[in-house]
């Protein structure tokens, strides 16, 4: 099957003014993890406080199913829960515009904590090792969009507000959520956060799902294997997990061992962002008083390796629930309709498609880069740059340039 996409480029005989766009990459305070999770649960539940009430009330049912499901740990028969995933790319050109390729390696780094086959899992602390859970849940990239088309799972869209970026990029552009797991990448976020997720509620279509800067999307890229848990950590609150500490952004806070997480085996801590394996927040001198699971992936101190047996039932029970649509994601029928029911990536050609590095005019006599994101399995290109130098190319992300001012056509066949 042969397909073909044909886009057009504005060559201008001088420079077009306009705004500058800052590349200047903004960093969270230290190499430290900064989720601004609570902040927009609390702004939520703040103007919509029916939707606190609702969600409480779900969530005593869900603590329910997962004391259960703890005591059940050792079933050897649990379901696979897989969850459809759809990530929208929010950039303005720059390097917030990651690869098709690092967005399946985030998504195999989370697959990998999540059933406990990372690495890091091999130097888990003694002390918890015995906790350490394969939570049996899957993240896949979706083959089939809302509409019954072909997807790749990701859709890209040139938008400065990649740049202190908040709930306002969702707008127009989220899938439904109770069928989608939908992930947003960006530049920067307004709070000076790395990431942020709403934990299941309902009623909540509109923000659902997760928020994150590109360079803490897997280990590849832009991502860093230092960063690549953080997406880990988001994927916990939208699974109705708590910081180790509890509903609070600020680690190492003493009001913190007053409060809990709501999960049986995670010791009363008060956070940390600091990777200390023996450090003992909470010591409160008592027989039954264990040091942090500092390792954890709900904590701060960037050396994730794992999550415990009674968070994987806490989020078991999430996706059991109703609450945010969460029990339908995993449906044999939802996994049918979203084209997540593959064991392996699909391999036949669906669709051509590319973007070019500016969709700005350009000056005559400038290049343009132009990068290929057709899928399935494509296995060769052919470009057409009438009034571009070469006119044709067989690469796949060529270059080209623009001697003479005008609107020129560009087609890729694949």
């Amino acid at each position: 099957m042969t397909k073909f996409y044909r886009s057009t480029l504005l060559v201008a005989a001088l420079m077009t003014a306009g705004t500058a766009f800052s590349q200047t990459q903004q960093v969270p305070s230290g190499d430290g993890f900064n989720c601004s999770h609570q902040v927009v649960m609390e702004q939520l539940f703040h103007e919509h406080p029916e939707m606190k009430a609702d969600y409480e009330a779900q969530q005593k049912v869900r603590d329910e199913i997962a004391k259960k499901l703890y005591e059940n740990r050792n079933d050897k028969n649990e379901q696979v829960y897989i969850i459809p995933v759809v990530f929208h790319i929010v950039h303005a050109g720059g390097s917030e515009n990651i690869s098709d390729a690092q967005v399946q390696n985030a998504i195999d780094v989370m697959n990998q904590e999540f059933r406990k086959t990372n690495p890091a899992a091999a130097n888990i602390d003694p002390y918890f090792a015995s906790r350490a859970a394969d939570s049996k849940i899957e993240f896949r990239l979706a083959t089939i969009d809302p509409q019954g088309n072909c997807t790749n799972g990701i859709n890209r869209y040139f938008d400065s507000r990649t740049e202190g970026a908040d709930d306002a990029i969702k707008n127009g552009r989220q899938w439904p959520t109770n069928k989608y797991l939908n992930v947003y990448t960006v530049r920067t976020i307004g709070s000076g956060a790395a990431g942020y997720a709403y934990y299941p509620a309902n009623n909540n279509q509109a923000r659902d799902g997760i928020v994150i800067l590109h360079s803490y999307v897997g280990n590849i890229g832009t991502g860093s294997p230092g960063r690549q848990s953080a997406f880990t950590h988001e994927a916990g609150h939208y699974l109705n997990l708590a910081h180790t500490w509890g509903n609070s952004n600020t680690p190492g806070a003493a009001n913190n061992c007053g409060s809990d997480d709501g999960v049986t085996d995670t010791p009363l801590c008060a956070g940390s962002s600091v990777c200390n394996l023996n450090l003992n927040t909470c010591n409160d001198g008592t027989a039954n008083d264990e040091k942090d699971n500092i390792q954890n992936f709900m904590e701060y101190a960037y050396c994730y390796a794992m999550y415990t047996e009674g968070q994987k039932a806490r989020m078991r029970a999430a996706l059991t629930s109703t609450a945010g649509g969460r029990n339908n994601l995993w449906s044999e029928a939802n996994l049918a309709a979203t084209g997540s029911n593959y064991t392996s990536a699909p391999v036949n050609l669906c669709k051509a498609d590319f973007a070019p590095s500016t969709n700005k005019p350009i000056c005559q006599g400038n290049t343009v880069s132009f990068t290929d994101y057709s899928y399935n399995n494509v296995s060769s290109w052919s470009w057409s740059f009438p009034g571009g130098t070469p006119s044709t190319s067989t690469e796949r992300n060529p270059t080209v340039t623009y001697n003479t001012p005008g609107t020129y056509d560009v087609t890729l066949t694949v």
